[in-house]
């Protein structure tokens, strides 16, 4: 009786270690990018919006107290003024999403953009918001390097969301996430299109959330977590299977190329590799190789404009966060600064 007890002790620990390290919690099927709440009433406060263009955003006023600095357009940082062409200094556009918003910098000024502002003499437009996919950045490219006509566009692709396997209709007004009480609630998931938050929360507690007594028995253990999650997890590698064979993202990529070349704008594509799946032994011995040789459909016809970022699982907030902390935007901005400079 007392081995099967250490056993079942043993192999609960165990359990949970594993959830641990694969960013996943005891008691939770939903992704942990989710980060479902049960809530008795949903309450949106959206800080991030879609304006009439269609553009994910926030405003200033949304930031009195925080100490971050938002421009006219939305955006983190200086405003989106195009400097004189007799300038000595080059200026860049950055597009992205979370990394490149600043997100777990801090302050937020440690966010490889701000670095790079300060450490060179590059003019710096940030136009990374939170939850941004490429439709986005494809959105913006159009919308401000005619406008800003920066010497260098850098758009950076994070491989864990970025890869889509259908395109988004770009529809103003509805925000790509309902900020929530429940958590940031997707407005489009996996080709569906949820018009209200309270759409997008009784989807997720449908999918995620059981209603079984035994089930909710089950989610109080490791064991028992692993064993719901199963049909999930199949679901979800197929799900990643077809990301990963898609050319969505790289036709929106290859239409940032098109305004670009249109625009005189020099194009560089940086690849933030997902710290649970692709930083491994591996990519350390040889990045561009192994991204290029795991994302065919990716890189196909960008060669030259993609770099991945030479980050290391220490470079990274926390295996369930999955941003970089300090040391990994301090990477990022010699790299990127680097590759800058060398061309």
């Amino acid at each position: 009786m007392v081995s099967i007890v250490f056993f079942g002790i043993l192999a609960e620990l165990s359990a949970r270690f594993v959830l641990y390290i694969r960013g996943e919690q005891t008691g939770r099927l939903d992704p942990a990018w989710w980060n479902l709440r049960l809530v008795d009433t949903l309450r949106v406060h959206n800080i991030f919006f879609t304006d009439a263009e269609g553009i994910f955003r926030t405003s200033a006023d949304r930031w009195d107290e925080s100490g971050i600095t938002i421009n006219a357009a939305g955006f983190r940082g200086r405003e989106f003024r195009r400097f004189p062409e007799d300038s000595f200094s080059r200026s860049i556009l950055f597009i992205g999403d979370s990394f490149t918003w600043g997100l777990n910098a801090r302050p937020i000024d440690q966010c490889f953009v701000d670095r790079i502002g300060r450490e060179s003499s590059f003019i710096c437009f940030n136009a990374g918001i939170p939850g941004a996919d490429p439709a986005q950045y494809a959105l913006i490219a159009s919308r401000y390097v005619p406008v800003l006509k920066p010497d260098y566009t850098v758009v950076t692709v994070y491989l864990a969301n970025d890869l889509m396997d259908v395109p988004r209709k770009i529809i103003p007004g509805l925000p790509l996430y309902f900020q929530t009480n429940a958590g940031w609630l997707p407005s489009f998931f996996r080709g569906r299109y949820f018009l209200t938050a309270e759409e997008s929360y009784a989807f997720a507690r449908q999918q995620f959330i059981p209603e079984q007594t035994w089930k909710k028995l089950l989610l109080k253990t490791g064991i028992g977590t692993a064993l719901l999650s199963v049909s999930m997890k199949i679901s979800e590698y197929r799900d990643w299977e077809r990301r990963t064979r898609s050319s969505v993202t790289n036709q929106y990529l290859q239409s940032i190329r098109e305004v670009c070349a249109r625009e005189g704008s020099r194009l560089f594509i940086f690849i933030v590799p997902p710290r649970q799946t692709d930083v491994n032994s591996s990519f350390t011995h040889n990045p561009d190789g192994y991204i290029k040789k795991k994302y065919p459909a990716l890189t196909k016809g960008l060669e030259e404009y993609i770099h991945v970022i030479p980050v290391r699982k220490e470079h990274y907030d926390s295996a369930v966060d999955g941003h970089f902390n300090n040391d990994g935007h301090r990477i990022a901005a010699g790299f990127i600064l680097l590759r800058l400079l060398d061309n």
